[in-house]
């Protein structure tokens, strides 16, 4: 019983890492595509963190690592049928939103003239990827049971 308490603490926490480490690896992937340092006195919807560029690419390529290493971990699982239906129902939204919300935090931040229309969008619309990713998520788990007890 302690071994199995143990070994799903162990899981949570790893899914936990990987799917923040998806967030900041997204945001950091994004920023480095559509960084221009080139508006004078710009707008922000709201100001980025400021932290230095070693520290942003120190975070962004561990983010990533951590994010393949474990998605090729997850994969292998997946692969040897090591990995159960409900956790990939839960692994699979979870990492969409985490990748919508890297996504967004490198869209809304962005320095602009003006108003910040695509970082706006992108906050209006995670509340309905958000819903719509629970309801994959209920599928998934749903035509999971129906086909087996697993």
């Amino acid at each position: 019983m302690t071994s199995r308490l143990v070994s799903c603490t162990a899981t949570v926490v790893m899914s936990v890492v990987w799917l923040a480490a998806v967030a900041v690896s997204v945001a950091w992937v994004s920023g480095l595509v559509s960084a221009d340092g080139s508006i004078a006195d710009p707008d922000y919807l709201w100001r980025p963190l400021s932290i230095s560029d070693g520290t942003r690419l120190g975070l962004g390529l561990a983010a990533t690592m951590v994010m393949l290493g474990h998605g090729w971990l997850l994969f292998r699982s997946n692969m040897n049928g090591n990995m159960t239906r409900l956790r990939r129902a839960v692994l699979i939204p979870a990492a969409a939103v985490a990748a919508y919300g890297g996504l967004t935090y490198s869209a809304a931040p962005a320095p602009t003239i003006g108003a910040n229309i695509g970082g706006a969008l992108m906050l209006l619309g995670a509340a309905p990827f958000f819903a719509a990713m629970v309801i994959v998520a209920g599928v998934m788990i749903r035509r999971g049971r129906s086909t087996s007890p697993t």
